[in-house]
């Protein structure tokens, strides 16, 4: 896909999935059903096989290696390529859309992903939650995927790009309210999340860690989420 191509997919799907929601009661604010039925429309138009049930495998040896993180008993990684030599990792056979699902499945917004056989399923949620910023992963993916031998840092590196989704707010707690204290301290709970959830911690400390290898990593981020240049 091209960058236009990209953006114009991601319109239609953000218009399609978040154009109604759910009822208050319900888990999640929006349908997995339309979110899976326009991710499966992307991969079945762009994909190589243009089979909505593509999977994330591909065999090919100059592919580009691709790995989706979500949380689930530690992070996991969905791959498109072999994790270890003349090894291939079940979760490279899933659906493509089943990994965007689970990478996706952020609780506020939408149910776990559940994978697995019926007897033996794992919920995945939100990649979010812990891994807003999972460029150490990054690094260890790319030590192994790409020598199998060495530090990352006596590779031969060309650059490190991390994209942000915008610039956090201060985390703050507020005195609790009555009914927050007789109840459910949401201040709390809020302050929690954005801790959790922060990308950029990581992000200043991968900078400092290549400070002295200039022209490698480089970080783009807005001051807000969402921004759209016109």
């Amino acid at each position: 896909m091209s960058t236009e191509e990209a953006l114009d997919a991601y319109t239609e799907l953000s218009s399609t999935v978040f154009s109604k929601k759910k009822w208050r009661i319900q888990h999640g604010s929006y349908k997995v059903t339309k979110l899976q039925e326009a991710i499966e429309k992307i991969v079945e138009k762009y994909g190589d096989a243009h089979d909505p049930n593509e999977i994330m495998l591909d065999p090919r040896q100059d592919c580009c290696k691709t790995a989706i993180a979500t949380p689930s008993l530690g992070l996991t990684l969905f791959r498109t390529h072999e994790s270890q030599p003349l090894q291939i990792d079940a979760l490279c056979k899933i659906p493509i859309w089943q990994a965007a699902r689970a990478t996706t499945a952020a609780s506020t917004f939408f149910k776990p992903m559940l994978i697995g056989r019926s007897n033996a399923e794992i919920s995945y949620v939100d990649g979010a939650m812990g891994h807003n910023n999972p460029i150490k992963a990054v690094l260890e993916e790319a030590e192994t995927a790409c020598d199998h031998s060495g530090s990352i840092e006596s590779q031969n590196i060309e650059y490190i790009t991390s994209i942000g989704t915008g610039m956090p707010q201060n985390v703050s707690l507020k005195a609790p309210s009555i009914i927050e204290r007789a109840l459910v301290p949401i201040n709390t709970v809020r302050a929690i999340v954005r801790i959790i959830t922060d990308a950029n911690d990581v992000a200043e400390k991968m900078e400092k860690h290549f400070s002295m290898m200039p022209g490698v990593y480089f970080r783009l981020n807005v001051g807000q989420g969402l921004q759209v240049s016109c």
